[in-house]
């Protein structure tokens, strides 16, 4: 399940034009803004939308999980 974990908040992270530094654990370092460059408001931006969507990929995956016992 872990990587289920990993894999989603991965594909979020991306597709907000997010770059991974690490992952911590089940945290994962994401920086906006590098390599590609942007206005820090768009990263800002970008970073907010991230942690919203990742909390709802959360939310599926729970309800998958949940489902499954």
């Amino acid at each position: 399940m872990p990587n289920a974990y990993l894999d989603a908040m991965t594909r979020v992270i991306f597709a907000h034009g997010g770059t991974i530094d690490k992952f911590i654990g089940d945290a994962v370092m994401v920086i906006f803004g590098a390599p590609d460059k942007m206005e820090v408001a768009e990263q800002g931006s970008r970073a907010i939308s991230c942690a919203l969507a990742m909390q709802c990929a959360l939310e599926e995956l729970n309800e998958r999980w949940n489902g499954q016992n």
